[in-house]
């Protein structure tokens, strides 16, 4: 079920405060233009009465389409540092509220689904992007991390960064890199689609290598970043 909560908030451009809508639940299924308004950047965009500033709120927002088999927590960018005590939050709230409590309907829905976590509407953006795509959010942070090693010296002079995806073409995968203390664009990349597809068809070699990235709610590369 999609539930909203309306807040007072302070644009971030002049200070001006004013009351917004703020969803703290999306159903997919039932709400398919968000997803593609997550995707885009447009999700609660919202205009300062007081200067026209657009702005988003960075929010604790859960986001389900139990069909698909997709169920992900986004929390605010700020609490990245607590990602290890949020995922064990996030299985303990998804076991009770959909496994154990729910009726059959919903346990049936639910089994099989891997919960999942994330910081910051870039990174929620980047997850429903590539199941869109049908890729393996796995596969692509293990990419990351091989991109990371491979590209190390035109990366080094930026100084610590991490890759989002942004786009998904047959030919290419295009990422940006952001620095990974504050999430902030630095610089861009284009990768050729058949370089993830080498390390998405080798998964149990990597499994190996970075074993956090499949075993917990948080799979991202920043766990071996950090």
């Amino acid at each position: 079920m999609s539930k909203f909560e309306v807040h007072c908030v302070r644009c971030p451009d002049c200070g001006h405060r004013q009351k917004v809508e703020l969803y703290v639940s999306i159903n997919a299924d039932r709400m398919r233009d968000a997803t593609d308004q997550l995707i885009d950047g447009s999700w609660e965009q919202h205009v300062c009465a007081g200067c026209g500033h657009r702005f988003v709120i960075d929010h604790r927002l859960l986001y389900t389409d139990l069909p698909q088999k997709r169920w992900i927590v986004q929390h605010p960018w700020s609490q990245r540092a607590r990602y290890s005590t949020l995922e064990e939050e996030a299985a303990h709230v998804f076991r009770v509220e959909y496994l154990e409590r729910p009726p059959e309907g919903v346990r049936r829905q639910a089994a099989g689904i891997s919960p999942r976590i994330c910081f910051g509407r870039g990174e929620l953006a980047e997850k429903l992007a590539l199941w869109r795509h049908g890729l393996d959010d796995r596969a692509l942070e293990s990419f990351k991390l091989v991109l990371l090693r491979n590209h190390l010296g035109q990366l080094f002079p930026l100084g610590p960064c991490e890759l989002q995806l942004t786009a998904v073409a047959p030919d290419r995968l295009e990422f940006m890199v952001v620095a990974l203390d504050s999430g902030t664009p630095i610089d861009r990349m284009q990768v050729e689609a058949s370089e993830f597809q080498r390390v998405a068809d080798d998964l149990d070699t990597f499994r190996a290598a970075f074993p956090d990235l499949f075993d917990h709610a948080y799979v991202n590369a920043s766990r071996y970043l950090l």
